[in-house]
């Protein structure tokens, strides 16, 4: 394959047609299902009450991420908690 140059150039991975492009929103991802899994079951959109915070693992001057786990799943993400009033 040959490589191209320049500021707009994608890399040879990612221009190859064997290699599969990974993309968790379109379904595949454990992650993802269990997200649907949980907005069927409860008819709603999810909320903070739909998560336990296991700890947090930064923070800024705004506001905090957190590893959180999604109730009834055993899924983990990472949440960014940010302060409304220092936004505005």
């Amino acid at each position: 394959m040959i490589s191209k140059s320049g500021p707009n150039s994608r890399s040879d991975s990612l221009e190859s047609t064997s290699t599969p492009i990974f993309k968790p929103h379109t379904g595949g991802d454990v992650r993802w299902e269990a997200i649907n899994l949980v907005t069927r079951a409860s008819h709603c959109n999810l909320n903070f009450g739909n998560f336990r915070l296991v700890k947090r693992v930064g923070y800024g001057d705004i506001g905090s991420v957190y590893l959180v786990e999604l109730k009834g799943t055993r899924t983990f993400y990472a949440m960014k908690v940010m302060d409304k009033a220092s936004l505005a």
